[in-house]
């Protein structure tokens, strides 16, 4: 579902691409992905909107923080997040430090870090984890976006929640399911 999401919309928003560029896994998937996404009005509730997803995830199904990944368009929405999370009891680890906390940080994503993980859009290029939740930041036009965009989509391996806060891609979210956790 993730795949046929990311073709999708690399049809849709990034250009001179002829052809899928993610191809579909040969291996059958052992559990269903839930993509959810979300056109987002007001920003002043986005952080409580993704507190409440994250509790979701860990209490109703089960999933350990450490799998869980959010990815802010800025470093300030970052420790925005960080203050709230760690109010509500959450370890975080997160990269939105000074240059060697950053590369510390960034590397213990991957080795057993028990911690919640929270990164701008730009640094998690390259890496994936389990469950990603996106925060598309809300600039107009501009292509780099597309880019960023699409390349969040692609780092999930299971989940993949987008809050939208681009006019240019509600449409597109429209057709996909909206957020339900109760």
């Amino acid at each position: 579902e993730i795949l046929s999401v990311a073709n999708g919309f690399s049809r849709q928003f990034l250009p001179n691409v002829d052809e899928e560029p993610v191809h579909n896994s040969i291996q059958g998937e052992l559990f269903t992905p839930h993509f959810v996404w979300a056109n987002v009005d007001n920003d002043n509730e986005i952080f409580q909107k993704v507190l409440k997803v994250i509790n979701w995830l860990t209490h109703k199904k089960n999933i350990h923080p450490s799998d869980i990944v959010v990815l802010t368009p800025t470093h300030d929405e970052g420790w925005q997040l960080v203050r709230l999370f760690e109010e509500n009891h959450y370890q975080i680890n997160h990269v939105f430090e000074d240059d060697s906390s950053y590369r510390r940080n960034k590397k213990s994503f991957w080795m057993g870090d028990s911690r919640l993980k929270m990164c701008t859009i730009h640094s998690f290029k390259g890496w994936e984890l389990l469950n990603v939740i996106l925060l598309i930041p809300q600039n107009g036009n501009d292509p780099k976006t597309d880019f960023l965009v699409y390349t969040s989509i692609t780092r999930t391996r299971q989940n993949l929640i987008v809050f939208n806060r681009n006019d240019r891609y509600n449409e597109f979210g429209t057709k996909f399911p909206t957020l339900k956790w109760n």
